[in-house]
């Protein structure tokens, strides 16, 4: 699924721009064939692998909306809530644990996020990508319950994850008081962006 491969893609990519514009040099100045993540890359591209998570979750559910098919579910005796928590489960929970998986394989073995903020750690990395993915998923359920056209949720679905990041980059949120900091991380696309800055301000 498109979900799970963009956001690997899109770590994989940081690695090659680390590879080729931030290599690790020995005392010689040869290079190592080596590199060193600053955080900076994934801060300003990470979020575009998951637009796709929001993006197919919300038109797919737009789409059933237009084929009528809770109205259909419910003439065949199935409640509302049972469809909602099904496709939390298998979008949020099931396939957003696939796709955080892969990243922290990727994220750790390539020592990216600034090697996570220098704690080498895949369990805080894949924790963090799959509450990410299961608060997104939750999250498209409002859009789905007003928007009416799959096309409009595309769109929708494009400008709300680069328009928070852009929010969260240029105010640098990293840098700001705790309190902020709580009520930004009630957005998961902010929250996405304030982890990333936490872990490219550590300093050993």
């Amino acid at each position: 699924a498109k979900q799970t491969l963009f956001p690997c893609l899109v770590l994989g990519l940081a690695l090659l721009l680390y590879s080729q514009f931030n290599p690790v040099y020995d005392r010689n100045g040869r290079p190592t064939g080596r590199y060193k993540s600053t955080g900076g890359v994934e801060e300003y591209i990470f979020w575009a692998g998951f637009v796709t998570v929001m993006q197919t979750t919300l038109v797919n559910l737009v789409a059933e909306k237009e084929g009528r098919l809770v109205e259909t579910m419910k003439m065949m005796g199935c409640s509302e809530a049972m469809y909602w928590v099904s496709i939390f489960l298998s979008e949020g929970v099931l396939l957003g644990a696939v796709t955080s998986f892969l990243l922290a394989i990727i994220g750790t073995a390539g020592s990216l996020f600034r090697d996570i903020g220098h704690t080498h750690d895949f369990g805080v990395l894949f924790g963090f990508c799959w509450l990410f993915s299961m608060a997104t998923t939750a999250m498209t359920f409002p859009f789905a319950a007003v928007l009416s056209s799959a096309i409009v949720a595309s769109f929708v679905s494009l400008l709300w994850c680069a328009g928070f990041a852009v929010l969260a980059i240029v105010k640098n949120l990293g840098e700001k008081a705790i309190a902020i900091q709580g009520v930004a991380a009630l957005v998961p696309q902010l929250a996405l962006q304030l982890g990333q800055q936490t872990w490219k301000r550590y300093r050993k």
